[in-house]
């Protein structure tokens, strides 16, 4: 709990099988990316933001009513579905720990590990699959991609999203990822897109992986191909191919 800071939180295709080794795994797995790549992605990038998930607010001076010296970013929703607005927030323990944490409207506060490497890329809140609650989008970056995973309060805790880690950006001068949102069947519950397009010569050819978001769980329910002609940059294609949620 939050009391005395004590620790209890556009894309891919790595499926975490446990809440631990997707938080831990996906952290890690951004951190190796981003040294290999020689260390020159930019700290939580404007850039790679996800879609729709709102620009960290960095000058927060109190979370959950409490002053922190920490670097703090927050964001607002309605994360437990009782219609009020709720705060999140990413903090910086110390030289080498973050926690995610969330200020409930009623009270209630909670604090999670993010583990010891440093989170970078997109941090926002968003009603992803428009079911009236609100989920949190954190992650990291390699050299050119933004690299998104989910968290949920469900049955009173932070939750991971078990499910792929969600890509963005060029993976290289021909191929890149997008990621968003899209109610193919009008059903007023929007699901998950990710998108990755590959391009040879006068062709692009893509392939959408659509996921139903319930719970705390990203299930695949749908693949699609197809192609189109190569036009602007390879990142600017793939952003085309979906909209934001």
């Amino acid at each position: 709990m939050l009391g005395a800071w004590s620790s209890t939180r556009h894309r891919g295709g790595v499926t975490r099988n446990t809440a631990e080794e997707r938080r831990y795994g996906a952290v890690a797995a951004v951190v190796l990316l981003f040294f290999v790549a020689g260390g020159v992605a930019v700290l939580r990038s404007q850039s790679n933001v996800a879609p729709g998930a709102p620009a960290p607010n960095r000058r927060a001076l109190a979370v959950c009513g409490r002053a922190t010296s920490d670097v703090v970013s927050t964001a607002a929703g309605d994360f437990d579905g009782d219609r009020r607005v709720d705060h999140i927030y990413e903090r910086q323990r110390d030289s080498q720990s973050w926690v995610l944490g969330i200020c409930l409207h009623d009270g209630r506060s909670e604090e999670v590990d993010l583990g010891a490497a440093l989170p970078e890329g997109a941090f926002g809140a968003e009603d992803l699959n428009g079911d009236g609650r609100t989920e949190v989008i954190f992650g990291g970056t390699s050299a050119s991609q933004g690299l998104d995973v989910l968290m949920v309060f469900l049955d009173g805790h932070l939750t991971d999203v078990a499910g792929p880690v969600l890509a963005s950006g060029p993976l290289s001068q021909d191929d890149a990822q997008s990621w968003g949102c899209s109610d193919p069947d009008h059903d007023g519950r929007r699901e998950i897109v990710q998108v990755t397009l590959r391009r040879q010569g006068a062709t692009a050819s893509w392939t959408k992986e659509f996921y139903q978001l319930d719970r705390a769980a990203m299930t695949k329910v749908a693949t699609k191909t197809g192609a189109q002609r190569t036009n602007g940059y390879v990142w600017e294609q793939a952003d085309s191919l979906v909209r934001p949620c």
